[in-house]
């Protein structure tokens, strides 16, 4: 059975970043920092970088990229993992990064991929 604040940290990652946004802001300021906390680090991070956004804005809506690759990953290697993301996740877009993650070099629609790793197998 999972503690309080891991439950609702839990039930805000199935929402939309804004609902979960705005909801994570109606508890008082020490219980929302435990639930961030306990939050898995990627949605953590998001949250934080979300909250610095003033409300009504596209950047309090964002959301962490899951599909993310390096230059070097097969098309077959991209597949496998994209298969286990959309159990979880609904995936567009997939991106290719650069070693340091911190520039995305390009953005490829995840069917592209998906279709040509298909038509390969």
């Amino acid at each position: 059975m999972l503690a309080p604040n891991e439950f609702v940290a839990k039930m805000l990652t199935l929402l939309n970043p804004a609902l979960a946004q705005d909801v994570l802001e109606r508890f008082p300021s020490e219980r929302r920092q435990k639930i961030v906390a306990a939050a898995p680090s990627e949605m953590r991070q998001q949250w934080v970088r979300n909250e610095a956004f003033p409300e009504s804005t596209i950047g309090r809506m964002m959301e962490p990229a899951l599909a993310v690759f390096h230059p070097q990953t097969t098309v077959a290697e991209a597949t496998q993992e994209l298969r286990h993301l959309v159990k979880t996740a609904f995936i567009t877009y997939l991106f290719v990064v650069d070693q340091k993650r911190a520039s995305r070099r390009c953005g490829r629609d995840a069917r592209d991929v998906a279709g040509t790793a298909w038509s390969e197998t």
